[in-house]
């Protein structure tokens, strides 16, 4: 580069600018604020997953640890304790609601059906 085409000393861009002198930018500020909210989350993670790890042993020192078999045969204990409250309806009832839901489903079917026609014709008279 020749001396006639380099810039002042008060004309770099920010960049370039030495040391001191330089305010850094708000993409730098923000680059900064990034990867330290990325360090913060990074040691948050790895201290979550020490700390799982000490609750771990310390619930096996205790005798408290539940392996994934006998959690699992705990949550089907529990499945079937909470059907057992469930209030069956009679067949009687059953078939009441059955009649019901098939009576309704077939009056808003035929509802919808009516007023696609409706809307078809007119559709048909504007544009057609």
């Amino acid at each position: 580069m020749s001396d006639d085409k380099k810039l002042p000393d008060d004309d770099l861009p920010p960049e370039l600018e030495s040391g001191d002198e330089q305010e850094e930018s708000p993409r730098a500020l923000a680059r900064a604020e990034r990867k330290a909210q990325m360090a913060a989350d990074k040691a948050d993670r790895k201290a979550e997953k020490v700390a799982k790890k000490e609750k771990k042993a310390q619930e096996k020192a205790d005798g408290t640890y539940k392996g994934p078999l006998k959690r699992m045969m705990l949550f089907f204990r529990q499945v079937v304790a909470e059907l057992r409250k469930v209030i069956w309806p009679t067949r009687k009832e059953l078939l009441s609601y059955t009649w019901v839901v098939l009576i309704f489903v077939l009056i808003m079917g035929a509802y919808i059906g009516v007023l696609d026609f409706i809307f078809t014709k007119g559709v048909l008279f504007v544009f057609g």
